[in-house]
């Protein structure tokens, strides 16, 4: 019998285990070399780093399996989603709040006689529309959009049989919270329609000194509503071009109420405010309630920030989990999908989907965590 021969029918060795990355895809009881990626039952150590990921170093001097809140060098000794602070794991789990960045908008309504004009048969006055429509927008944003009233043209003055060009004036100013402001300005009687002009160029030049629209943190808009066309002898293109070359720039929005409006003299406008539309229209028209309810909500819909101020910044973002509702929310860091954080503005923006989302108000109730996740 030949004893070098193989024996036939003796059960194969075991193969040798696979490389691992840690203890936690290693046997129950073992760990992860660091130095070989092997899973072992007996490795040595001085230190918690001489035991690889999910592992420290016990006072025997050997490794072993690591458990919530053991002890580290550093995070990759810790188990889940623990991270190594001070000698020992854990998550640092903190809620943080978060504040939107809200834009400014103030909402510049013509309030010339043509303004009490009805729309069609039977319906209010086109200021009255207006009043109803500029409530409604304040009401539903009044979280989202720093909202302020301009009226025009002038400011208290009293109806008289001959028209004025006085520029407009600002009867509520830009700031957080003036929805209830806005209403009871626009229902005092002080603000009525009068036998004024159209003085759009005015308004608009009147603007660019304004304070209001002056916070370089956030997003400065005019929201410019009008009936007819500019007939002070100003030009309106040139005073929009005006308003985004100030510091920070502010863009100007453009609705047309009603089918009296001068067209090109619109589109001149919305093209210089920056805000220019595809085709042939580049403002808003609107030609009734609903019309016009539609382009404050397209509007402001389309400048709400998706970009929020965490009541404290983060020592690491890497260590920030993001939520709406209950859907965690991936860094991107590219900018295309999920958010990111800039540590020079210490603010968390959100891009894509996401940003599209909070726009629509589909998005949900904001959480942020920092340390480790607080939804399962």
């Amino acid at each position: 019998m030949d004893l070098d021969a193989p024996m036939q029918g003796a059960p194969d060795a075991p193969p040798p285990p696979g490389p691992c990355t840690g203890a936690t895809s290693c046997p129950i009881g073992q760990v992860c070399n660091p130095a070989n990626h092997m899973c072992t039952g007996s490795l040595g150590c001085t230190t918690h780093s001489d035991c690889g990921a999910q592992a420290y170093c016990q006072p025997n001097g050997m490794c072993a399996v690591n458990v919530p809140h053991g002890l580290c060098d550093n995070d990759q000794n810790c188990v889940g989603q623990e991270h190594c602070d001070n000698g020992r794991c854990g998550c640092g789990g903190q809620l943080l709040g978060a504040v939107t960045i809200a834009p400014n908008v103030l909402i510049a309504i013509d309030r010339s006689a043509s303004m009490n004009e009805v729309i069609g048969p039977g319906q209010p006055t086109k200021w009255n529309i207006a009043k109803t429509a500029i409530k409604n927008l304040t009401n539903m944003y009044n979280d989202r959009i720093r909202f302020g009233l301009e009226l025009w043209p002038g400011k208290n003055l009293e109806c008289t049989t001959g028209g004025t060009c006085v520029a407009g004036a600002v009867f509520v100013d830009v700031g957080p919270g003036t929805a209830t402001m806005i209403a009871s300005k626009l229902d005092d009687p002080n603000t009525m329609t009068c036998h004024f002009m159209t003085p759009i160029a005015a308004t608009l030049n009147d603007l660019v000194a304004y304070p209001g629209l002056g916070d370089a943190t956030r997003s400065n808009y005019v929201l410019l509503v009008t009936d007819g066309e500019e007939n002070c002898k100003g030009d309106p293109g040139a005073a929009a071009t005006a308003l985004r070359g100030r510091t920070p720039e502010v863009k100007t929005f453009v609705i047309g109420f009603g089918g009296q409006v001068n067209a090109a003299q619109l589109n001149d406008i919305a093209t210089k405010g920056g805000t220019d539309r595809t085709g042939t229209t580049k403002y808003y028209q609107a030609d009734d309630a609903a019309g016009l309810e539609s382009a404050f909500n397209t509007i402001v819909g389309s400048v709400v920030s998706c970009s929020y101020t965490l009541s404290q910044p983060p020592a690491s973002p890497d260590r920030l989990y993001i939520y709406f509702g209950t859907t965690l929310i991936p860094r991107d860091t590219s900018h295309a999908m999920g958010w990111d954080y800039d540590p020079v503005s210490m603010s968390l923006t959100f891009y894509g989907s996401t940003c599209n989302q909070i726009k629509a108000g589909t998005a949900g109730n904001l959480v942020v965590s920092y340390g480790c996740p607080v939804i399962p």
